[in-house]
């Protein structure tokens, strides 16, 4: 009668092992959605203002940011995007390096919202990711 107790504990022990190791890298993401995608846009000093006026204005401290590389998309919807890197202090008043962001504009090109800036690695991947997909690499 301990036989097949045995044996059955034995085969829940033995299945125990086949479990996927894990990698310690986070799940694969979902394919971006192919309606956006666009390509490169040219961005009018007056636009590049209202990217720069939008990022601030989610900032910390606004005055302080510093940008880079801010590019501009355009997809077939007439939907405009650009992405770009800040830097900007934290609350200890130290510079934090170059952040890559992304967002969208309005129809008319006067008002930039950001969609994200990264905090993590794993966010900067993302929106990188993002930022070529659309066209509008930093």
């Amino acid at each position: 009668m301990r036989m097949p107790r045995l044996t059955a504990c034995a085969s829940i022990l033995s299945l125990a092992g086949c479990v996927a190791p894990s990698t310690g890298l986070p799940p694969p993401t979902p394919p971006i959605d192919p309606d956006l995608a666009g390509i490169s846009l040219t961005l009018s000093s007056a636009e590049i203002q209202v990217v720069e006026e939008g990022v601030r204005r989610s900032m910390k401290d606004p005055m302080s940011a510093m940008f880079d590389g801010i590019r501009g998309a355009i997809n077939d919807r007439d939907s405009a995007s650009a992405c770009g890197l800040v830097n900007g202090r934290n609350s200890f008043g130290g510079y934090t390096g170059d952040k890559i962001f992304v967002g969208v504009f309005n129809q008319q090109r006067t008002v930039f919202a950001p969609s994200a800036i990264a905090v993590t690695p794993n966010d900067a991947v993302a929106i990188y990711t993002l930022c070529r997909h659309i066209g509008a690499v930093p």
